[in-house]
C-alpha cells in the first residue's frame, strides 16, 4: 500500500510514478495524456501520440491495444489514485475543520498540477461512451461527496460548522473548482491576476479556502 505524506496542515496528493508498469508505457501515458487534453479524443491520432513520445505505433499497440484502450488506461491510472487517497482522508483521526481544509489544499493543489486531466474529465463527463471510465468518474465523484458530506455533518454534531446546505456545498467544490483552476490565463489577467505567478497562484488557493471555511465555521461572540 502507497503511503500519503501528511504534515501538520498539508496533504500531498499526487500521482506517483511508481504506479507505473516501466519508462516506456509512464512516457505514453503522459504524452498521450497532453494531448488528448489539447486536442480531444478525436482530434488525437495515434501517429501523433507516436511523434510526441519517440514510441512506434507497434509499441503503443503492444502496451495498450488502441487509442481507446489508452485513452481509458489515463483515466484508470488517474482515477483509482484519486479514490484511494480520498478512503484515506476519510480515515484520518482529526478534526473536521482540519480534514476539510486538507482535503480541500490537495484538491486544489492536485487540479493546480494536472490541469490536462481534469480538462479531460471535463469533456469526459459529457460523453456516454467508454463506461469504464464513467464508472471510475461517478465512484470518484461519489466518494468525494460522500466524503465532504461526513466531514461538514460531524462538524455541525460538534457545533464546530453551522447548518449549511450540504449538498450544494458538496457540489460546489467537485464540480466548481476544477472548473476555476483550469481556466485559460487570460481568463484571469482580466481581473489582473496571473495563475502563471506562483505567489498569484498559492494567494488564490488561500482566498478560496479562506472563503469556503469561513461561511462553515460557527464565529464565536466574545463574551464582555
Amino acid at each position: 500500500m502507497r503511503e500519503i505524506c501528511i504534515s501538520k496542515h498539508e496533504l500531498k496528493m499526487t500521482f506517483p510514478e511508481e504506479v507505473l508498469i516501466n519508462d516506456k508505457k509512464a512516457t505514453l501515458l503522459k504524452v498521450s495524456e497532453e494531448l488528448f487534453a489539447t486536442y480531444g479524443f478525436d482530434g488525437t491520432s495515434t501517429r501523433m501520440i507516436a511523434e510526441q513520445s519517440g514510441i512506434n505505433i507497434a509499441m503503443i499497440n503492444y502496451y495498450f491495444g488502441s487509442k481507446e484502450l489508452l485513452y481509458t488506461a489515463i483515466f484508470e491510472n488517474r482515477l483509482i489514485y484519486i479514490i484511494e487517497e480520498i478512503d484515506r482522508i476519510g480515515q484520518l483521526d482529526i478534526g473536521p475543520a482540519e480534514k476539510l481544509e486538507l482535503y480541500l489544499r490537495g484538491y486544489i493543489r492536485r487540479i493546480q498540477n494536472n490541469q490536462g486531466f481534469y480538462r479531460m474529465e471535463s469533456r469526459q463527463l459529457t460523453m456516454v461512451e467508454q463506461p469504464p471510465i464513467v464508472t471510475l468518474l461517478e465512484t470518484s465523484r461519489n466518494k468525494a461527496f460522500l466524503l465532504i458530506h461526513n466531514i461538514i455533518t460531524r462538524g455541525i454534531l460538534q457545533n464546530v460548522f453551522q447548518h449549511i446546505d450540504i449538498e450544494v456545498f458538496a457540489l460546489n467544490i467537485i464540480y466548481l473548482l476544477p472548473t476555476v483552476f483550469t481556466r485559460p490565463p487570460a481568463l484571469f489577467a482580466q481581473l489582473g491576476f496571473s495563475t502563471n505567478d506562483h505567489r498569484q497562484s498559492n494567494s488564490l488557493e488561500n482566498r478560496i479556502i479562506q472563503f469556503l471555511m469561513a461561511s462553515l465555521i460557527i464565529k464565536k461572540i466574545p463574551q464582555l
